[in-house]
């Protein structure tokens, strides 16, 4: 069975899941080699401090 990529929703090969970490060690990921840089660029979220909680009250 072909892993499924949770970036773009389907099943693909398993050779565009693979790729290397940072200490240059082959990793499999959850993202195809398409979603990867796609969701790497995407900002993250900020947390929410109490002063945004209370705000928001």
């Amino acid at each position: 069975m072909d892993p499924y990529c949770n970036g773009c929703k389907t099943f693909k090969s398993c050779h565009e899941f693979m790729g290397y970490d940072a200490r240059g060690a082959p990793k499999q990921f959850k993202t195809c080699d398409k979603c990867r840089p796609r969701l790497n660029k995407k900002p993250k979220r900020p947390l929410e401090s109490d002063d945004d909680v209370q705000l928001h009250n």
